[in-house]
């Protein structure tokens, strides 16, 4: 993983806010991910809990790393912008239709 990419998902003022945002919703502590090494090995001690908690947390932390992903592809390509409040919506919105889709498998 580049730098660029690392300061895309983590280390940017915007990705920083969303973190604090998706972390404060969903329960869960953030590290200072300065770098690569520090983001694998956090990846790496949420993965290995393994408990039910820990799993909304994994959801929420892939979603919200996607999410920015295609926020900074909006930005770049259609020259749009979420605000943080529309953006973290976003977030819990896919969150609850990926929840809903796996009841409805059931």
């Amino acid at each position: 993983m580049e730098e660029k990419t690392l300061h895309m998902i983590a280390k940017c003022s915007y990705a920083r806010q969303v973190w604090r945002i998706m972390a404060q919703w969903n329960n869960f502590q953030l590290q200072a991910l300065t770098n690569v090494h520090r983001l694998l090995n956090w990846w790496e001690l949420m993965i290995s809990a393994g408990t039910a908690s820990r799993e909304e947390q994994i959801q929420t932390m892939i979603y919200t790393a996607w999410n920015i992903w295609k926020e900074r592809c909006r930005r770049v390509f259609d020259n749009k912008a979420l605000s943080l409040t529309d953006f973290s919506a976003v977030i819990r919105n896919d969150i609850a239709m990926y929840k809903q889709a796996l009841l409805s498998e059931g």
